[in-house]
């Protein structure tokens, strides 16, 4: 169970990071404009 919480979180984390980057890209004109 341990094993499979680590690696979902791994993924998860990932999966967030690469996200985030695409995410933060289209956010950071949003915040100027704010």
């Amino acid at each position: 169970v341990t094993a499979l919480l680590l690696t979902a979180a791994l993924i998860g984390a990932v999966v967030v990071a690469l996200g985030d980057d695409e995410d933060k890209t289209e956010e950071v004109p949003a915040t100027t404009d704010d």
